[in-house]
């Protein structure tokens, strides 16, 4: 979850990525999602990234775009009570 702006994002994510898989090498494929409250705070710039924006590997989730917390699975419904107000919250 990433709820504060910052333009160095898609860098430290790549590079720490890239470094997981060389140390570790994985079996498994990997596909990161990122979580936003809004496109506000996605300041990220992915120019250098953008093959794998485009291929579908990397995901961001807008949480103030997603459809009412009840139809959502479990997870990104809890998430998605960290930008509601109280009163949704609550409900």
């Amino acid at each position: 979850m990433q709820f504060q702006a910052d333009g160095e994002i898609y860098s430290r994510l790549f590079a720490e990525i890239c470094l997981y898989l060389r140390q570790n090498k994985p079996e498994n494929n990997w596909s990161p999602v990122i979580l936003y409250p809004n496109k506000i705070v996605d300041t990220g710039d992915i120019k250098h990234y953008h093959e794998f924006f485009t291929s579908g590997r990397v995901r961001r989730i807008y949480l103030d775009e997603l459809g009412e917390a009840a139809s959502l699975p479990i997870g990104i419904a809890t998430a998605k009570l960290v930008i509601a107000t109280d009163d949704i919250a609550i409900a």
